[in-house]
């Protein structure tokens, strides 16, 4: 076990291990529209990361636009540690799973299950929509 640490220890201290630390996360919510409208999906996010931890980029790409924005509003807020002794930006890639699940409600019955498995996905999983009376 020691020497397995030492390894990762090693490795990392020469930049052969890139291990994408998050600082602050802000969970992401399923948009209302994309829950009245039943869209479900994964999105995929290519950010950069500034030196300092900044997100300054997002791209996103699958799903349907409204969970594309969603995700890439939301990971703008993220925050990552920084870089250590690394000059210039990160790129790093996270995935978003959306899925309506179970019988459909209104929207303030309950609030979506957020599952974050870090740093590379981040599950919604929210009850489809009642149409308002």
């Amino acid at each position: 076990m020691k020497f397995i640490l030492w390894l990762l220890l090693t490795l990392n201290s020469q930049g052969a291990v890139d291990a994408t630390c998050v600082k602050h996360v802000v969970p992401p919510g399923y948009p209302h529209l994309a829950r009245a409208a039943t869209l479900q999906g994964t999105v995929t996010v290519e950010i950069d990361i500034d030196p300092d931890g900044t997100v300054t980029s997002e791209r996103s790409s699958g799903a349907n636009e409204l969970l594309r924005r969603a995700s890439e509003d939301n990971i703008a807020q993220w925050m990552f540690c920084p870089a250590s002794g690394a000059a210039g930006s990160r790129k790093h890639s996270i995935v978003y799973i959306y899925k309506l699940q179970g019988p459909k409600e209104y929207p303030c019955d309950s609030a979506p299950i957020v599952s974050i498995d870090l740093p590379d996905s981040v599950e919604i999983v929210a009850h489809p929509l009642k149409p308002m009376p």
